[in-house]
């Protein structure tokens, strides 16, 4: 068999046994369409070239005509079995997967193409074995360590020279034993390599080589190693309250740092940790901090930090007052160690208020919403200066002190005038008298009453704001609450009477001032409490402002209602004749008003009342004297009543014949009572057919007189 690139000359041969297929009674398949066709195999083993059975070689049976091979593995005994072949063609190849022996093919070939074919018939068992020859050797040389052998130093591995295009691999020892993962040519030395030995092993491997593995010397036993360190510092202030830190830089990894304070040299008991808290008990002593690392396999180092200032006495400042615009707020340092010297610094929002250094500090405008706070800066020599903070203030509020305008009067509203404050800020009020709080008087307006009258009053106005400083803020105080009441206005309103303004009741002691107007117009020269009504004030509505002064007290004006408006009336005259029988009737004149009634006196006592302006005047009135009072009414006027003069009385109407066949002057109508007629009395008026011959029984002065005495006209 021919040698493949790269391969040992020696191979190994391959035998094959084939054995004819005898079908029963011996005799040979001939042809499938004689007898059904039935799978065959093929096997064999796999061994070295000293007869050594070689495990999990991969043999493919390939067909020849390119359908998919068979794959099969070798088992410990180096054999193997392919079975259910179809009959025909196939070729077999075997393939240790790996530089150490060389693949072949049936038989004893270097190629696909050289291999010899296996003819597998109906049925038939095949054997097809092999001799895997060895691959060719890598040369090398044995590897050395480079590198301090301590812990924490790193080997590094020198492999020295192999067969040009070897691939080396790594593979580091201690005591012997082969590190997991060490596969690396650097290999660092932890703790637990500790007093133990270490090598490497170096292999090289190449295809078509067998691999080679070369081992270095064992070193030294591995030593402690030496940490590295830098020495500890303290960070922080040297001040009662406050935290000091103990930086111990950088060592090596994985170092555990242990630490241990001192105060003047001398340890402090249980100050074992990072961090110190500074109590009074340290006041007036340096501080200093040992840091000691440890480490697996490193010596035990300790360093110690440089000592601080003298640890000074410090308190945490407050600030005092409230956070408002115009509002002096006071820092107060609180007790620090004796004959320390303070500087202040002021800051809005945590930015410094430029030139604000003093102990005191009022908010303006610009400060609004902001948080105020102070830093106290304590120097003394051989002390550290430490800065103490003071806790800010709510945010500063923008506000104005309120106003209270308005009288200050029983009765009459106030109203507080907050003025502008923060945006947001909720406001709340609060009424007092003489300094005494109001119970209930929390809104923004408030009227006195009679138990408030003679006080003064305040309102305070309290803003609030989440976040914000809570301000209160006071009024000036009022006048003295005076008593006052609502002017009355009396009298008949209508013209040529007399108005009279009543001030009622107000705070003893009051002088008063009067002007009366009309329709909201001054009347010129009305200044007195009554008021004489002329015809300029016809259709108009009088009202009068009642002006009240007392020393000490609010000044008060009071304006009364409005009266309705002032009508012009006449007084009513009766027209018509004051006989029994006549019809009288009122004459109205000149009014104002639109709407009439009327009520008839006769003899002083009301005879008739209602819309009626005449009156039929009857015996029962005879010899009495009659008037009428006219009532006149008009929306948004007053409804006034007239009286008419009162007449004389009430004449009968009816004289006795002045002769037997005439009535005298005065009295025209004959009233005639003949026998014919004794039921059924009849008058005559001159001109009729019968007064010339009619003889009167009674003579009338109108006909309505003789109506009323029971007579009725002629027909003729």
């Amino acid at each position: 068999m021919s040698l493949l690139p790269g391969r040992a000359p020696a191979r190994a041969l391959s035998t094959l046994v084939a054995a004819a297929l005898i079908v029963g009674g011996g005799v040979t398949a001939t042809s499938a369409s004689a007898l059904e066709l039935q799978a065959g195999s093929i096997s064999g083993s796999v061994t070295d070239a000293v007869g050594g059975a070689l495990a999990d070689v991969a043999v493919s049976v390939v067909p020849t005509d390119g359908s998919a091979a068979v794959v099969a593995s070798t088992d410990s005994a180096g054999a193997y079995t392919v079975s259910d072949l179809a009959p025909g063609e196939y070729k077999v190849h075997f393939d240790a997967a790996g530089p150490t022996f060389l693949d072949e093919w049936w038989d004893d070939a270097a190629s696909e193409a050289e291999a010899s074919v296996i003819t597998v018939v109906d049925g038939g068992a095949h054997e097809a074995s092999a001799s895997l020859s060895a691959g060719p050797m890598i040369a090398g040389t044995v590897p050395q360590i480079i590198g301090a052998v301590a812990v924490g130093s790193t080997l590094s591995a020198e492999p020295g020279a192999w067969t040009e295009g070897a691939t080396l691999s790594y593979q580091w020892f201690v005591d012997g034993l082969a590190v997991a993962g060490a596969t690396d040519p650097a290999f660092a030395l932890t703790a637990d390599t500790l007093g133990k030995t270490v090598r490497i092993d170096v292999t090289g491997a190449m295809d078509g080589f067998a691999p080679t593995t070369l081992p270095s010397q064992e070193t030294a036993r591995v030593a402690p190693g030496a940490l590295v360190y830098q020495v500890p510092s303290i960070s922080g202030t040297a001040g009662v309250g406050f935290t000091l830190t103990a930086v111990a830089g950088t060592w090596t990894a994985g170092t555990v740092l242990s630490y241990q304070w001192f105060a003047n040299s001398t340890a402090i008991v249980g100050a074992t940790s990072a961090k110190l808290v500074l109590t009074s008990a340290l006041k007036d002593k340096a501080i200093k901090v040992a840091v000691t690392g440890s480490l697996p396999g490193y010596a035990d180092l300790r360093k110690v930090s440089a000592a601080t200032p003298k640890v000074a006495t410090v308190a945490t400042p407050k600030i005092t007052g409230t956070a408002a615009t115009g509002n002096t707020l006071t820092v107060t340092p609180g007790a620090w160690t004796a004959s320390t010297g303070f500087a202040y610094q002021w800051y809005a929002d945590d930015a410094p208020i430029t030139a604000a250094t003093k102990s005191t500090f009022v908010p303006k405008a610009t400060h609004v919403a902001k948080r105020i706070s102070v830093t106290v800066t304590g120097t003394k020599a051989g002390y550290a200066t430490v800065t103490k903070k003071a806790a800010a203030t709510p945010k500063v509020t923008g506000f104005s002190v309120p106003k209270i305008t308005g009288t200050a009067a029983v009765g009459l509203a106030l109203t507080a005038h907050r003025g502008s404050w923060t945006a947001g800020t909720t406001i709340t009020y609060q009424w007092y008298a003489d300094g005494a709080a109001i119970s209930g008087a929390t809104g923004y307006t408030f009227r006195p009453t009679s138990t408030q009258r003679d006080k003064r009053l305040t309102v305070k106005v309290t803003g609030k704001q989440s976040g914000f400083a809570t301000v209160t803020a006071a009024s000036a105080a009022t006048a003295r609450v005076a008593t006052v009441a609502t002017p009355s206005i009396s009298g008949v309103y209508m013209v040529g009477s007399t108005l009279t303004a009543k001030p009622n009741t107000w705070t003893t002691g009051t002088s008063f001032a009067y002007q009366w107007f009309a329709d909201g117009a001054p009347i010129s020269g009305a200044t007195r409490s009554t008021l004489a009504l002329s015809s300029y004030q016809k259709d108009k509505q009088i009202t009068v402002i009642v002006t009240g002064r007392k020393s000490g007290w609010s000044t008060v004006a009071r304006t009364s209602s409005k009266t309705v408006r002032i009508a012009v009336t006449s007084a009513p005259t009766i027209g018509g004749s004051l006989i029994a029988g006549s019809t009288l009737t009122a004459r109205n004149g000149t009014w104002s008003a639109t709407g009439f009634t009327y009520k008839w006196y006769v003899g002083g006592a009301l005879a008739a009342s209602g819309s009626r302006s005449t009156f039929t005047l009857s015996k029962a009135h005879i010899a009495k004297s009659v008037k009428v009072v006219v009532v006149g009414s008009r929306s948004g006027y007053q409804t006034l009543s007239r009286s008419s003069a009162t007449t004389g009385a009430v004449s009968s109407g009816k004289a006795r014949p002045a002769s037997r066949d005439n009535c005298p002057s005065g009295y025209p109508v004959k009233g005639n009572q003949t026998t014919r007629h004794t039921s059924d009395w009849i008058y005559h008026v001159p001109g009729g057919q019968y007064y010339a011959v009619t003889d009167p029984e009674e003579c009338f002065a109108t006909e309505a007189a003789a109506r009323v005495w029971g007579y009725r006209a002629s027909l003729r």
